[in-house]
């Protein structure tokens, strides 16, 4: 289905199963949310390209609501799904894309502005939406996430917030 060697998807679970961040997912309670995502998110992708070549797979559609439902962070499916369409149609068509992928895009048009409402005490509301503190912190997380994965220390439950000089 997926076209993966057996070995390579062996070495890609275990390193999910076994790698610092994900295990702190697994035995933290609050975080299960991470591994219901997860689960989710990826039964919905096997189903997709499982389903592919029908009209509408509603069963992928389902585990995507529960993925995001899960955690708001599986907004990113419906553009890995317009990746994979991309990857198998190799020529772009706006239009099919649409008819195959608009309930996606309404629920994430959806739940982008309420995750942004309810996060809004997480979000200094004195500062600017694109202000350059937020790109600073959003490349530091970049950085740090891509640092934690190949080179995981210093990984605790409660990760102080970054300080930020004020530049504005």
């Amino acid at each position: 289905l997926f076209n993966i060697k057996s070995w390579i998807a062996f070495f890609l679970c275990l390193i999910f199963a076994v790698h610092p961040q994900r295990v702190e997912s697994v035995v933290w309670l609050s975080e299960r949310k991470d591994v219901l995502c997860a689960a989710f998110y990826f039964l919905s992708i096997y189903f997709y390209i499982r389903n592919y070549g029908k009209k509408f797979s509603a069963i992928a559609f389902v585990l995507f609501l529960m993925s995001i439902f899960s955690k708001s962070m599986a907004i990113s499916l419906p553009l890995i799904l317009l990746l994979y369409e991309f990857c198998q149609q190799k020529k772009i068509n706006i239009k099919y894309y649409f008819v195959k992928l608009w309930p996606y895009f309404v629920v994430i048009s959806i739940v982008i502005p309420i995750a942004i409402l309810t996060q809004g005490e997480s979000i200094n509301s004195n500062s600017h939406f694109l202000s350059s503190q937020r790109y600073y912190r959003v490349l530091f997380n970049l950085f740090w996430y891509f640092k934690q994965t190949f080179l995981p220390n210093e990984l605790n439950p409660i990760y102080p917030l970054i300080n930020i000089p004020n530049t504005i």
